[in-house]
């Protein structure tokens, strides 16, 4: 099976079914916070779970906003919540 982009399109999980976890937060000595993390290519559902992955980590360390390498995925993606009050 070929997708719209004329990429293999295999058997896909509804990627809102996959379990949320909440990841490690990343120290300053990790080389991961050092190196220039890689664009993201296509958003499928490994980056989708990655996003929902750091939304949960973000609210369980009651932040505002989470960088990927922060939770050691050297990828440019970010989540910004909204500020707990």
């Amino acid at each position: 099976m070929v997708d719209r982009e004329g990429d293999f399109a295999g058997p896909r999980v509804p990627w809102r079914h996959l379990s949320l976890a909440v990841r490690t937060i990343q120290t300053s000595d990790k080389p991961v916070l050092r190196i220039k993390a890689k664009p993201v290519q296509r958003v499928d559902n490994g980056v989708r779970k990655l996003l929902d992955d750091m939304m949960e980590t973000m609210h369980d360390s009651y932040g505002a906003g989470l960088a990927a390498p922060q939770v050691g995925e050297s990828v440019r993606a970010i989540e910004i919540g909204r500020a707990h009050v």
